[in-house]
């Protein structure tokens, strides 16, 4: 019986295909090896057998392997069931059998696909280069799943049919999100045709950008801080390595790794002087290091830095004198290697001073004055020539500016002081640069305690001036109402060439109040204080001290300096003393203001407020009470100081006559004297006049009061009463009838030993105008003795009389009486 061998065909799939070839292979074991050559012949059958074709193999003496290749005899691909079965040949041929291996020719569908990139799209390749044709066993589609990691990526479409004979197959499209991650995109062959093809899954990275944000130029011999940052940050981790061309130049750290959630490492390029250029690479590793793109290899040139401390924005151009300039500074942090000159191109109307920096300097100061007539807007530039800015580097190389004006503010014309009218001006003197009309509207406002009673006069100041020298000037009028206090005036502008000038600051305008002395005379009496009110109108919220003064040293003011507080009057009282000068000398008083509110006060004028010195006339010994028709004894006038030539002094009186009534007073007399007597009872007034060639010297006296009194006349009072009688009626009467009369009341008082014995009737005794006489009795009692009857005046003309003396009535036990006359 042959020895039968059992032969196992396997088929391999290799993927290096080419368009135009295809290789198959059948690997034969043999359980025993033979002993001697064995041939094998291969033999396919099945749909697409008619284009494969196997070379003739062997298996060697005491083999057990081997492996016979086939191909395709022609270009067209057929897929499909096959079987395949092998005859032997040689000495042991017979020893040899084989069963028949039936297998399948797959297709298979190649996948390429690309990485891609966040907010981007990717192509995957499906391609049937080979042209398998699977007509005979019906349709074929493919089915395309993507799962994401981290991404938020999508592919479409799902479904895709696969044409037979080598027809093309759609594109599979990746829509990469805003997130890096993976894409794994898996298929599934889906039809009747669907086992005799095959398909790999692809996976495919979305990738973030890698930013290496280092300026393109740094300064030399500093440490540079910069970052790489991510445009996703990483899920793992991910470590970023910087590498440097240059040994004089290094990154610190080398490397930084970013953890889950980061997306930003910090970095420092430190550089010395003697390098130019530095070329940095970035290697990414670690877990997410497939998820990012690293940025390219980058060249950063390295210079000296010349910086600029801050570019002023405005140029004042003044066009009456010589405009300030404006100071521009460079500087570098190392001294300058050689000596080199900087390039300002300014427009017209610009001057600078020297732009050369001179060989180991480390800054330069420009001093730049506008000096056109006009107003304008620009931009200058900075440069290097081509050779120095191999060397340095300018931070900033544009300079954009303005060239302003300032508005004139005229003072104004009068003190601020309420209830008054104040005018100023603004103006400005040039054209402006944009047109030769400068177009600017200045509106005025008023703010602050005093602006509620305040009114402006013209409330805007609209300038429309042609061009040239000379410019514009328009007023501004204010009525100020009644407060002292601050006024605030806002000026706004506005208008195409407002831009031009320079804001106007608010004027803080006092509104003082006026400082008044109030004095009935201009005149001061030698040796007497007199007292001066100054009346204060001005706003005291603070303090304030009212100083008053005079120019001569014989005047002296108490106090000097008061201090007014803001709750006290606004009637402040000094004095006024004139010693050792003579009258008719003149001295003036001034007032002025100190401390935080004197600003709301406004003093008179010095020489306003003028005096003349005058003699003090006093009149001395004038009764306080005189008897009708009764002369005074002499009342003396003394005159305070000498008589320089002649004076008169007339003294009037109503119902009196004077000894003498004018008063003649020679030269260097300094005093005199009258008499008078007054015929009518009641308040006398005696009032003088000056007279003379010296009547201006002297201060006229004051009026004097005095009273001139009637008298009462008591009669028919009895020397002698006896007791227990009633006595005759006594009368008291006065000198003359009284017309004037109002009411008088006598009340009659008995006293003495018997007084409680005795009685009067009426008590009291009222007498009326033009009655001149009234009577009372007494009732004397049964007891003897003295009684005392006296008298008391009361009433509105109490004063007008003299109470009469009291009178002695002698009560006897006997019937004889006798009565006193008048008394």
């Amino acid at each position: 019986m042959p020895n039968i061998v059992n032969v196992y065909c396997t088929e391999s799939v290799f993927f290096n295909l080419t368009q135009d070839s295809r290789s198959l292979s059948l690997r034969v074991f043999a359980a025993k090896p033979p002993t001697e050559t064995l041939g094998i012949s291969v033999f396919v059958t099945g749909y697409p057998s008619s284009g494969i074709s196997f070379g003739s193999g062997s298996l060697a003496a005491n083999a057990q392997e081997v492996v016979i290749y086939g191909s395709f005899s022609s270009q067209v691909r057929p897929v499909g069931p096959v079987n395949i079965t092998l005859s032997f040949s040689g000495p042991q041929a017979n020893f040899f059998s084989a069963d028949m291996l039936q297998t399948a020719i797959l297709g298979v569908i190649q996948v390429s696909a690309y990485n891609t990139s966040i907010h981007s799209q990717t192509a995957v390749g499906l391609s049937n280069n080979y042209g398998y044709n699977y007509n005979a066993y019906g349709s074929l589609q493919l089915v395309a799943s993507c799962s994401t990691f981290l991404t938020t990526a999508s592919c479409g479409p799902r479904v895709m049919d696969v044409p037979p004979s080598g027809g093309s197959l759609p594109t599979l499209t990746v829509f990469a999100g805003d997130r890096n991650g993976q894409v794994h995109v898996g298929f599934q062959l889906v039809g009747a045709a669907a086992p005799f093809f095959t398909i790999d899954p692809v996976i495919i990275n979305v990738q973030a950008p890698v930013f290496l944000n280092l300026p393109r130029i740094v300064p030399t011999s500093d440490t540079t801080v910069f970052n790489v940052s991510l445009a996703s940050p990483v899920a793992r981790a991910l470590t970023i390595c910087l590498q440097v061309d240059q040994q004089k130049a290094r990154v610190e750290p080398s490397a930084v790794t970013l953890t889950a959630g980061d997306s930003v490492a910090i970095f420092k390029l430190i550089t010395t002087a003697d390098i130019s250029q530095i070329l940095i690479s970035t290697v990414l590793s670690g877990d997410d290091a497939t998820l990012f793109t690293a940025p390219y290899t980058s060249s950063v040139d390295v210079r000296e830095f010349i910086y600029f401390d801050s570019l002023p924005a405005e140029i004042e151009y003044q066009p009456l004198y010589s405009s300030t300039p404006v100071s521009i500074v460079a500087r570098t942090k190392n001294p300058a290697r050689s000596r080199f000159t900087l390039s300002l191109n300014a427009p017209q109307g610009l001057a600078h001073t020297s732009l050369d920096w001179s060989q180991g300097a480390t800054s330069l100061t420009i001093n730049v004055t506008a000096t056109a007539s006009y107003r304008q807007q620009g931009t200058a530039s900075f440069s290097l020539s081509s050779q120095d800015s191999s060397v340095f580097f300018l931070t900033q190389s544009q300079w954009q500016f303005l060239v302003r004006e300032r508005l004139r503010l005229a003072q104004w014309d009068v003190v601020p002081v309420i209830n008054k009218q104040i005018t100023s001006s603004i103006g400005y003197t040039y054209m402006s640069a944009s047109s030769g009309t400068a177009k600017i509207v200045v509106s005025v406002s008023l703010l602050g305690p005093a602006a509620s009673t305040a009114v402006l006069v013209n409330a805007d100041a609209s300038f429309s001036c042609g061009g040239g020298a000379g410019g514009c000037n328009k007023p501004v009028s204010i009525a100020l109402g009644e407060i002292s206090d601050d006024l605030t005036v806002f000026y706004t502008l506005s208008g195409d060439d407002s831009k031009y000038f320079y804001p106007v600051l608010p004027q803080v305008v006092s509104v003082a109040g006026p400082v008044e002395v109030l004095r009935e005379s201009d005149k001061l009496v030698v040796g007497l204080r007199t007292p001066i009110t100054v009346r204060l109108h001005g706003r005291i919220s603070s303090d304030l001290n009212l100083i008053v003064y005079t120019n001569s040293p014989n005047v002296t003011v108490s106090p000097s300096v008061v201090t007014v507080a803001p709750n006290a009057s606004k009637d402040v009282t000094v004095m006024l003393s004139a010693n050792g000068i003579p009258a008719n000398s003149q001295f003036n008083l001034g007032i002025n203001c100190t401390g935080v509110d004197s600003a709301y006060h406004q003093v008179p004028d010095y020489w306003s407020l003028l005096y003349t010195l005058q003699y003090a006339i006093k009149v001395r010994n004038v009764p306080q009470i005189v008897a009708k028709d009764s002369l005074t004894s002499d009342v003396v006038v003394d005159l305070g100081g000498p008589v320089l030539h002649d004076l008169s002094i007339t003294v009037y009186s109503s119902y009196a006559t004077f000894t003498p009534q004018t008063m003649a007073v020679q030269a260097g007399a300094k005093w005199t004297s009258f008499k008078g007597k007054w015929s009518v009872a009641g308040p006398a007034t005696l009032v003088y006049q000056l007279g003379g060639t010296d009547q201006y010297l002297f201060q006229k006296p004051s009026a004097n009061q005095l009273i001139v009194q009637d008298s009462l006349v008591v009669a028919d009072v009895p020397i002698m009463l006896e007791s227990s009688t009633v006595s005759n009626p006594i009368t008291i009467k006065t000198s003359s009838t009284n017309p004037s009369l109002k009411d008088l009341q006598i009340r009659i008082i008995l006293s003495g030993d018997i007084a409680a014995a005795c009685q009067v009737q009426p008590t009291v005794l009222r007498l009326r105008p033009n009655y001149a006489s009234h009577t009372f009795t007494i009732f004397s009692g049964p007891i003897g003795g003295d009684l005392i009857v006296s008298f008391e005046l009361s009433g509105d003309d109490a004063g007008l009389f003299q109470i009469p003396q009291p009178v002695k009535i002698t009560v006897t036990s006997g019937s004889s009486s006798s009565f006193l006359s008048d008394y």
